[in-house]
């Protein structure tokens, strides 16, 4: 089973006083007892005449740009501390943002990276969720995208999977998707669900529900998942998973970025 030992937090507005992403940070620390990081990239920019400006020229820049936040990001790391979790914070000055998500995983050895799904349509959250996806496109890590603030309660996790490996896609994929499901199953004491789309027709066709069922299960021998956990959902994967997780309901869907 997956090992999550360091959880770096993208915290975007250090200002605030909770967020989704570091509520939802801190439950999985407690529960695994991993170590937090929380983490603000400043992507102010400075061209290379104006560095004679300031003392140290960049080291003076970046220091004068940190400050501030630095001072956010303790008092929000005090507010982890009380519940019993091990915390970090630090800020960096690096350009896009996602990129120095990324390479502040990858410089720490982070297992798990989280940050907010922020909703809306001005330029602010949009800059966002392009950086939540983006982080999702090519991060060698899993990334949590929070969107409730509420807490995990015995959480239904749905683990979205693809017997037939459309689009070429890795054969371990599955593997992978399935092993962090059942990691955060274990952690939050969840209850662990696998689904998988195989097209319109299962809807009216026995035949071909019956194998689309046959190979889930087939994927899933060993699994631990009870049989009425598995579902074969109709239709376009987008809106099959979708609507797989509302039916349920699942408070985490775990699936594949490629």
């Amino acid at each position: 089973m997956r090992n999550i030992q360091r959880i770096l937090v993208a915290v975007k507005s250090p200002g605030t006083q909770w967020s989704p992403a570091v509520a939802k940070a801190t439950q999985i620390a407690r529960a695994t007892g991993a170590h937090i990081e929380l983490f603000h990239g400043i992507d102010t920019r400075v061209y290379v005449d104006a560095l004679d400006t300031y003392e140290n020229g960049i080291a003076g820049f970046e220091a004068l740009q940190s400050a501030p936040y630095t001072r956010l990001l303790e008092q929000l790391a005090e507010k982890v501390r009380r519940h019993g979790v091990n915390v970090t914070f630090v800020t960096d000055v690096d350009f896009p943002p996602y990129e120095s998500i990324l390479r502040r995983a990858e410089r720490t050895q982070a297992n798990l990276i989280v940050t907010d799904c922020h909703a809306g349509s001005h330029i602010a959250p949009s800059l966002w969720r392009f950086t939540g996806w983006e982080l999702m496109r090519l991060s060698r890590v899993p990334v949590l995208v929070a969107k409730q603030p509420r807490l995990y309660h015995r959480p239904n996790i749905l683990a979205a999977v693809d017997p037939n490996h459309a689009f070429a896609k890795p054969a371990q994929l599955d593997g992978e998707i399935l092993d962090l499901g059942a990691a955060f199953s274990s952690a939050l004491r969840g209850k662990m669900h696998a689904g998988a789309t195989a097209g319109a027709a299962i809807q009216t066709d026995p035949i071909a529900r019956s194998a689309a069922e046959s190979l889930l299960d087939s994927l899933l021998e060993g699994s631990g998942i009870p049989v009425e956990n598995r579902h074969a959902f109709s239709g376009h994967a987008a809106d099959a998973i979708a609507l797989g997780v509302a039916q349920i309901p699942a408070d985490i869907l775990v699936l594949g970025c490629i």
